[in-house]
């Protein structure tokens, strides 16, 4: 009984979010060319696009098409006639190795515009993997179940349950840097123990060899010997032997990167590519500094955070009330985001009476989730100090520590009702995928080419 009271609220959780995947893996257009509405030319035309539903989704098809062929790693060229279809080639190989193998064993055509279901389910899969780990690591970082049940609910944002239904390294990145920190924070709170220190080590590194942005995980990895170290249970060997394991395992990608683009991340290479997205620098001349970073980057994250699909061209919510919907939505969630943080800054627990089998939290849990999330947001900062790129799956990598403070929040405003605060969460988030499936139903069409 106690096992069943434990992990019926995650079960849900994770059946919705499955149910959520597979409607938005079928409703999205795949392999479709189409038209952007919001983006529109000179004389006023909608542009034009060779494939309209999920972003980037053909450059990641294309490279998993490329090593089912037998062709080799592919190499980025900002000179490529055909770089608008290999774009990502500068991309780390684990997502798509395995991506390759699973579209073997469940015979999807990637070339195909009907034969993308397959790997978008697979990253369904992940995405309830993901979901896993944020409970994992708030249960094992606060020591109690009503914020971990809280946090996975965050599993269920629309924009998140988006991201893991198409093709894309995005989906392994999340689970992976997700996992790395739940178990970073479990050696925290045993005192390093080799297990959970190689664990997260281990599964940092797969995370390098996913995608560069995890280069973020190495400044966390830093941080965790503090709180160890000050409460005089950090094993040094332990603790250097996991930052040792993650370099080691992404050397050799970095060291392949070196003698091919001169640079172990690819960046000059990535930054020659990128010249025809659009600039920051003349966002800022038509709008000036403060009208970019508010008008522009900020608000177009925040709505995204929640819902902006395709190419940010449909969102959750349209028509003249459109941003009083989403500041409706945005302003509570962002409250009890909040709540989270400051209980977190003048260090009190406030998350409810300890129960049966729960603990104290862990020393330094919040600092380990600060520390990710601000190195996160200010790699997304400098990105659109250069390009502007107001999306929030650059963000959503420090899913872990978003639906960390969330779910701390929340148990903090409901510890006095806790399941009723947990019920209201869940038929919101449940409301705002029905919403969104609507807009997606409706918006898709409008925007596919016939013939």
């Amino acid at each position: 009984m106690r096992f069943v009271r434990r992990f019926w609220p995650p079960a849900v959780i994770l059946i919705l979010f499955a149910v959520c995947g597979i409607v938005y893996s079928t409703v999205t257009p795949y392999r479709t060319a189409g038209i952007l509405l919001s983006q529109r030319d000179a004389e006023g035309n909608p542009q034009q696009v060779a494939d309209v539903g999920a972003p980037d989704e053909r450059q990641h098809a294309n490279y998993i098409l490329r090593l089912q062929e037998g062709r080799g790693l592919p190499v980025l060229d900002p000179k490529d006639p055909e770089l608008y279809e290999n774009y990502q080639a500068h991309q780390p190989p684990l997502y798509y190795g395995i991506a390759a193998a699973v579209g073997r064993v469940v015979g999807s055509d990637l070339a195909d515009p009907k034969g993308g279901l397959g790997l978008r389910l697979f990253s369904v899969l992940l995405g309830c993997l993901t979901i896993c780990g944020i409970w994992s690591l708030v249960r094992w970082g606060s020591g109690r179940d009503l914020p971990a049940h809280c946090a996975a609910l965050f599993g269920l944002m629309p924009m998140f349950v988006s991201l893991n239904s198409s093709i894309s390294n995005d989906p392994l990145l999340f689970c992976l840097m997700t996992w790395s920190l739940a178990f970073l924070i479990k050696a925290v709170r045993d005192g390093f123990p080799w297990g959970p220190a190689l664990a997260a080590g281990a599964l940092a590194g797969l995370v390098i060899l996913t995608k560069t942005t995890a280069v973020s995980m190495l400044p966390l990895f830093v941080a965790a010997g503090w709180p160890a170290w000050q409460s005089g249970r950090l094993k040094t060997g332990a603790w250097l032997g996991m930052i040792g394991l993650a370099l080691a395992m992404a050397a050799p990608w970095w060291f392949r990167n070196l003698q091919v683009y001169g640079d172990p991340l690819a960046m000059n290479a990535f930054r020659a590519s990128f010249t025809g997205s659009a600039q920051a620098a003349a966002f800022i001349e038509g709008f000036g500094a403060f009208g970019y970073w508010t008008q522009w980057v900020a608000w177009w994250t925040f709505r995204s955070l929640v819902g902006l699909f395709g190419y940010m061209d449909i969102p959750l919510f349209s028509g003249e009330s459109s941003s009083t919907l989403y500041l409706a939505v945005l302003l509570p969630l962002g409250l009890v985001f909040a709540a989270g943080v400051l209980r977190r800054l003048v260090h009190e627990d406030q998350t409810g009476p300890i129960g049966e089998d729960e603990t104290e939290e862990v020393p330094g849990f919040g600092l380990l989730l600060g520390v990710l999330l601000t190195v996160i947001i200010l790699l997304f900062i400098q990105f659109n100090r250069t390009y502007f790129q107001g999306q929030a799956r650059y963000l959503y990598p420090a899913v872990g520590p978003i639906a960390g403070f969330f779910g701390l929040g929340a148990a903090m405003i409901g510890r006095r009702a806790p399941w009723l605060t947990w019920g209201i969460l869940l038929v919101g988030f449940v409301v705002l995928n029905m919403v969104a499936v609507s807009a997606i139903r409706e918006g898709f069409p409008l925007r596919v080419l016939s013939g």
